[in-house]
């Protein structure tokens, strides 16, 4: 049977159709991005899904990258995470660092002073420990990534209350094929020194070279 629409149950464009109990009826159009809410017997409404825990921000692919940045960080997050897979040098013998920011990534953090880094690596039979006080993070404290290696380094961080004013945050846990073909996890973690202000911006790069390879992910944790 044909349903002839008239008056009041005309359709709105983008609006959903729903039954009110006696006719046919059709909501309000949403916004981009909206879910609609049912409100039990009562006409549904569109509403804006609140967000995970975790939302992942952006992903960046190295492809022979000086360096992989992520600015725009904001205190709309209490902490942010890193996840690095597969981070591969063009250069032998170097290893992945990390800088950050204060000015969006005009600038970044390289003062002789301004990190603060302690470290544990286990290596095959073996296991090191370090501090150390430098210019920049290092991701692999004693490992020294080669371009041969199969899988490069990859590892979790996640970056604590950047917004804070200073003495920011980070801790690490990862894997690597290491120098000469050893094999190697790491834990460590350290902080800023000597600086103030938010950060809102953060770079990975290699002590040498390029990134030949790797992925970088970005997620805030409200």
């Amino acid at each position: 049977m044909a349903v002839t629409i008239t008056g009041n149950n005309t359709p709105t464009a983008g609006g959903v159709t729903y039954g009110d109990g006696t006719t046919y009826a059709t909501t309000a159009a949403g916004t981009a991005g909206q879910v609609l809410t049912s409100a039990g017997v009562s006409a549904p409404t569109w509403s804006t899904p609140s967000a995970g825990a975790m939302t992942l921000i952006t992903t960046t692919t190295a492809s022979a990258s000086a360096t992989v940045d992520f600015t725009g960080l904001t205190s709309a997050y209490k902490n942010y995470l890193v996840i690095v897979t597969n981070a591969v040098p063009a250069t032998n013998n170097a290893a992945l660092v990390f800088r950050t920011s204060t000015n969006n990534g005009s600038s970044y953090d390289s003062g002789a002073s301004n990190y603060y880094s302690t470290h544990t690596n286990f290596g095959d039979t073996a296991w090191n420990y370090g501090q150390t006080v430098d210019d920049r993070f290092y991701i692999n404290f004693y490992g020294q990534d080669n371009t041969a290696n199969i899988g490069g380094t990859s590892f979790t961080m996640t970056i604590v209350n950047p917004s804070a004013a200073n003495r920011i945050q980070w801790y690490i846990t990862g894997f690597e094929n290491g120098f000469s073909a050893s094999l190697g996890a790491f834990v460590g973690g350290g902080y800023r020194l000597a600086t103030t202000g938010a950060v809102n911006a953060i770079r990975f790069f290699f002590g040498s070279g390029n990134i030949a390879s790797g992925t970088f992910k970005l997620y805030g944790i409200s």
